[in-house]
């Protein structure tokens, strides 16, 4: 007898393989498109850091002091003209508040100079004032 089609385990074989190499690339691409998100969120935190900085090299004069600390906000530095409108965070695809903060802490180094340290988002400003108070 002359059987010219596949038997139910050569289909099963086929199936089984399919499924383990879709399985495969759909954790792969899942990774990648977390990592993809996670790079982009650091991203746009690196960039109002460095927008805040900016801030700072143009208004001297409204930086904290040695051992203060002072924050500005992303509607801050929006006014000032520094970021963009839009700022979306990629993980909920939902603007960044406009109420994020922006912590300037002013230190003395070895030298005597002041130095400025800018952090976005940080978990303590209980002893700092708004820039604009």
């Amino acid at each position: 007898m002359n059987n010219k089609g596949f038997t139910l385990i050569e289909l099963l074989g086929v199936i089984f393989v399919l499924g383990i190499l879709a399985l495969v690339s759909t954790v792969s691409i899942t990774s990648i498109v977390k990592n993809s998100k996670e790079d982009l969120y650091e991203t746009q935190m690196s960039s109002i850091k460095m927008a805040a900085e900016t801030w700072g090299s143009e208004n001297i004069d409204k930086l904290p002091l040695d051992s203060e600390c002072k924050i500005l906000t992303v509607l801050d530095l929006k006014n000032y003209g520094l970021l963009d409108e839009e700022l979306l965070d990629p993980n909920t695809n939902e603007k960044i508040s406009d109420d994020l903060n922006i912590k300037i802490t002013a230190t003395i180094n070895k030298k005597g100079n002041l130095h400025y340290t800018y952090e976005v988002n940080p978990t303590d400003i209980t002893d700092c004032v708004n820039i604009y108070e």
